[in-house]
């Protein structure tokens, strides 16, 4: 059992959310990686992710053709095959890392943002972890930008 999940949050109210926010999702890939027009365009998926499921779902609004490029199992393991340029990921901006660039090609839609937030295991006796459960929020949670 867990406990306590930081993750993309479903629709709907959730009993069990302890805090939620919104985050800008985008399109991720390597510097160097370019797509010849009409070309399907090659996708690095982690395997039963919802941010994948908004991906596609957007491609195909759009018209786009698309191919699986890579699927891996963990976030790790897709972001380092996005790094040697084996395709484009829809994925929180906060989650880009070194040799990964957000994708502003004009043929590409733009995504959604996502819902974030921290999930609690329904019936958790939360009276002795709210000071890490705050401290979890205070990490994880952007902070608004001041204008």
């Amino acid at each position: 059992f867990l406990d306590i999940a930081m993750m993309v949050l479903p629709g709907g109210d959730l009993p069990d959310v302890y805090s939620r926010w919104e985050e800008p999702l985008v399109w991720m890939r390597a510097n160097g990686l370019t797509v010849s027009p009409g070309a399907p365009l090659p996708i690095v998926s982690v395997s039963n992710s919802v941010l994948h499921d908004i991906g596609m779902k957007a491609l195909e609004k759009a018209n786009l053709s698309a191919v699986i490029r890579f699927s891996g199992v963990d976030y790790l393991s897709a972001q380092a095959a996005v790094k040697v340029g084996m395709g484009y990921m829809a994925i929180p901006l906060r989650a880009r890392r070194e040799g990964m660039v957000v994708a502003d090609e004009y043929f590409l839609p733009r995504l959604p943002p996502v819902t974030m937030g921290i999930r609690l295991r329904e019936g958790l006796d939360v009276s002795s972890l709210n000071p890490m459960l705050r401290a979890l929020e205070g990490a994880m949670k952007p902070t608004p930008r001041r204008s």
